[in-house]
């Protein structure tokens, strides 16, 4: 299951958690397309809690796709409900 970024990407900077001083560009994307399905940010997503299948599904919504420095890692975040 390999994940494409979306096309359609913009820089912007942003702030480490960890370091509130520290400003970093990054670059968003739009969204990802994971095999025959496209997920963009503001899609509500399930999400597998456990690997039994009595486990139930978290409900989240993504906030947003990002890219690491090294080109290769694609991050994101997530709003879960509870």
């Amino acid at each position: 299951m390999k994940s494409i970024f979306s096309s359609r990407r913009f820089n912007s900077a942003a702030f480490l958690c960890l370091q509130h001083d520290t400003k970093v560009m990054r670059k968003y994307y739009i969204g990802i397309k994971r095999n025959d399905e496209v997920i963009y940010v503001r899609d509500s997503v399930l999400l597998k809690s456990g690997p039994r299948r009595k486990d139930l599904p978290f409900v989240a919504r993504v906030s947003g796709f990002w890219e690491e420095d090294d080109g290769k890692t694609l991050l994101r975040t997530l709003k879960t409900f509870s």
